[in-house]
């Protein structure tokens, strides 16, 4: 496997780690009431980096597809390996993705 794609698996662990994190603060924050600024600000500072992360794995998924020829795709599936991470968690990375994110994954 190729740095980029290590670096995509680990950013798309650290997007899982996240949402259960985030959930986490809503739910204290919800016990708490939301009043407390504290847990406000921890949970979107989770939320930002999840964003990020998110951004970075889609990249990584798409300049594979750049880098690569649909010959090389057809032959040893090298491209929709990189969209394959994305595909398994897809129900929390696009809580955090953008619209244009969602779509390049759909293409």
């Amino acid at each position: 496997k190729s740095l980029l794609s290590e670096l995509q698996m680990l950013a798309c662990y650290r997007i899982q780690q996240l949402h259960s994190q985030i959930h986490e603060q809503d739910r204290i924050e919800q016990s708490m009431g939301r009043d407390s600024n504290t847990f406000a600000t921890k949970s979107s500072d989770l939320v930002v980096e999840a964003r990020k992360l998110v951004a970075f794995a889609v990249l990584a998924a798409t300049i594979d597809n750049v880098n690569h020829s649909d010959r090389d795709t057809i032959s040893n599936g090298t491209c929709s390996s990189r969209w394959k991470p994305l595909a398994q968690m897809a129900g929390i990375w696009t809580s955090y993705a953008d619209k244009l994110q969602i779509e390049a994954f759909l293409d």
